[in-house]
């Protein structure tokens, strides 16, 4: 197997329904220059073009055998497995490839992008700015991220900052240069939730367009005609609010148990609430990514409140937006 590095692009590292292909250990050369996308029904395929004028080209992978008919048994077996995951951001990949025991080419194609990395730093300050305050105190005024953490740490030479750091390192009952790795690793914790607090918060104004469309569908003269069909809708609505309730509830019970941890300054807290995120990566995935196709797919194809009109909305819900809820 040829194990040459496949550049990953911004894109596929960041998007929640993308999975990069070269980084998977398969044999076919070509299979690992394409990409395993969820469609608009939740389906996993494997997109082997998209382009503007070419549009996406997608093979479900049971129909892999007619476009690659050299594909081995093992690759096959590998994407099997990979359809089945109901998520592709790297932190539900992480832990979800491990207990596939499927072996990555470049662990690098497991973290997100600078880019996202910087974007994300307003939200970091949530779950940093209390750590920045224990450890540092007003030498700590203007960090957002782990890195300027990290970097502060390499450079600290105030007694008061020692002494702090001292304390926090006999609280988690390690040593003083243990902590850049304990920095580092509940700093990728913090960015995990960023990083889906953030996914949530983007597809909010495409949510509110649709509840809008729903209560236009509910209060047509002609829909109302066909009870059915607004019940069908209205279920619809009904599996989308019920997943953006459970996120919110997740992350509001992470800020309570992050300002607990900061509060108490036990070692048992902080490995709780380790614990209790990275425990919560793979379900929090599972519900964005759906909620994000499904609502990025209502904007390609309503991308205005004027556009459509209740019966194509109705229409396009029943017949393609429903398709792949568990409903």
């Amino acid at each position: 197997m040829d194990a040459k590095a496949i550049t990953i692009s911004n894109e596929d590292r960041d998007r929640i329904h993308i999975l990069p292909l070269s980084m998977i250990p398969l044999n076919a050369q070509m299979l690992r220059k394409t990409r395993m996308v969820k469609n608009s029904h939740l389906e996993s395929v494997v997109e082997l073009y998209k382009g503007d004028e070419t549009g996406s080209g997608q093979v479900a992978v049971g129909q892999l055998k007619t476009v690659f008919r050299d594909i081995s048994y093992e690759d096959l077996a590998v994407l099997k497995k990979l359809s089945e995951l109901h998520s592709y951001d790297v932190y539900s990949l992480r832990r979800l490839l491990r207990e596939l025991e499927i072996d990555v080419t470049d662990q690098s194609g497991l973290q997100l992008s600078k880019q996202k990395q910087d974007e994300l730093a307003g939200y970091m300050k949530l779950f940093t700015r209390p750590l920045i305050v224990k450890l540092y105190g007003d030498e700590g005024v203007g960090l957002e991220k782990p890195d300027d953490l990290l970097e502060l740490f390499k450079h600290s030479e105030s007694k008061h900052v020692l002494h702090n750091l001292k304390l926090f390192a006999q609280t988690l009952s390690i040593q003083v240069d243990e902590i850049p790795k304990v920095l580092a690793d509940y700093g990728d914790l913090y960015m995990s939730i960023s990083y889906y607090r953030e996914l949530l918060q983007s597809i909010g104004p495409i949510f509110g367009q649709f509840n809008a469309s729903i209560d236009e569908i509910r209060s047509n003269r002609q829909l109302q005609q066909n009870q059915n069909l607004i019940q069908s809708c209205t279920q619809v609505q009904s599996k989308f609010k019920s997943i953006a309730t459970d996120l919110f509830k997740r992350f509001k019970s992470f800020d309570e148990t992050s300002d607990a941890m900061w509060r108490s300054g036990e070692a048992d807290a902080f490995g709780a609430f380790g614990q209790s995120i990275s425990g919560s990566q793979t379900a929090l995935g599972s519900m964005l990514c759906a909620l994000t196709v499904k609502m990025n797919d209502w904007q390609t194809q309503f991308p205005h409140a004027n556009v459509g009109g209740p019966l194509k909305w109705a229409d396009y819900i029943v017949n393609d937006m429903r398709q792949g809820l568990e409903i």
